[in-house]
């Protein structure tokens, strides 16, 4: 029993492995630029979905104008003056997601945000879900996994699909759950993965806005996406 388990472990390892290196390869296929962006109004959100459209003019026509974006209580924060430095613009050409439950990747291309080894493009993640945009480190905190196969369920709690790990979508933090749930494969690798200090952190969220010409931006600060 002992030695199947190892075996096992092993093999759950040299999987990781493999996954990492596809992961790498599909997004190096990808080229990407970055800018930042040009002197102008941010409306932003913070907290549930962040993401945020730019609505020009004074705060009481933003607050009319931005009815109906997002969840009922997320809010917005509205900034009419310059874009803080810390906001960076994502590449001309991507979109954000249109189907529910479905993770796309946004190559930002920023050196805060890339990893030669298994983020070479500095991409994130971005899910909608019930209507909200939420913004994520790209790959799973426990098993360096892209997560373009998470999936978020209620509560807004969001699963690796390969290693079964689940974090909060508002904080970012990792939720401990029944190994019972993760079935015997998802048990064991995310076991092994947990014995490193380095994979038991939370998941990064970023916020999302966009600026008056409707260019989407990404503050990349750690954790600037989690609700306060």
């Amino acid at each position: 029993m002992i030695l199947s388990l190892r075996i096992t472990s092993i093999l759950a390892a040299l999987l990781v492995g493999t996954h990492q290196a596809t992961a790498y390869q599909s997004m190096m296929a990808v080229p990407s630029t970055s800018f930042y962006p040009k002197n102008t109004s941010l409306h932003m959100k913070r907290g549930r979905g962040s993401l945020g459209r730019e609505v020009s003019g004074n705060s009481s026509s933003n607050s009319a104008k931005n009815k109906g974006m997002g969840s009922k209580d997320s809010g917005f924060a509205s900034l009419n003056s310059n874009i803080p430095s810390r906001w960076c613009t994502v590449p001309k050409g991507q979109a954000l997601p249109t189907e529910e439950n479905k993770v796309t990747l946004l190559n930002t291309n920023l050196p805060t945000l890339i990893d030669k080894g298994i983020n070479p493009t500095g991409a994130v993640s971005v899910l909608k879900y019930n209507n909200d945009m939420y913004c994520f480190s790209v790959n799973c905190p426990c098993c360096k996994i892209p997560l373009t196969k998470a999936t978020a369920r209620d509560k807004d709690v969001l699963e690796c699909n390969f290693c079964k790990s689940t974090y909060s979508l508002t904080t970012g933090q990792r939720l401990e759950e029944n190994n019972s749930n993760k079935g015997l494969f998802g048990g064991i690798v995310q076991s092994v993965l947990s014995s490193s200090p380095d994979n038991k952190g939370p998941l990064q969220l970023y916020q999302l806005g966009e600026d008056a010409n409707g260019k989407l931006l990404i503050d990349p600060t750690p954790g600037s996406g989690a609700s306060k």
